[in-house]
């Protein structure tokens, strides 16, 4: 008798993308005029934008190897864990 291949369930990681996706997508319209109103330009702009895809780009093999090694349950718990205790930070007002 053939064994049967046990299913995996991609929805946690499609979770995470569509999440990371869509606040990236509402952040990115906002962002000119934050950025315009501190006196940047267009360059500044730019790199405001660009920097997400530059830091995913860097940290998304890191996160599947760490993943790959301890499991993904546990990578994506860690990772929503760390950005909901820096959301205070971001929220803070500076002096």
């Amino acid at each position: 008798m053939a064994e049967a291949k046990q299913r995996v369930s991609i929805f946690p990681i499609l979770t995470v993308n569509f999440a990371g996706t869509l606040g990236f997508s509402i952040v990115l319209p906002s962002l000119i005029f934050l950025v315009t109103r501190f006196g940047g330009n267009a360059f500044v702009f730019g790199l405001m934008g660009a920097s997400y895809s530059f830091f995913q780009l860097l940290g998304a093999p890191l996160l599947g190897r760490w993943s790959d090694r301890y499991g993904r349950r546990r990578i994506l718990f860690l990772s929503e864990l760390l950005w909901r205790t820096s959301i205070p930070g971001h929220s803070a007002p500076s002096c």
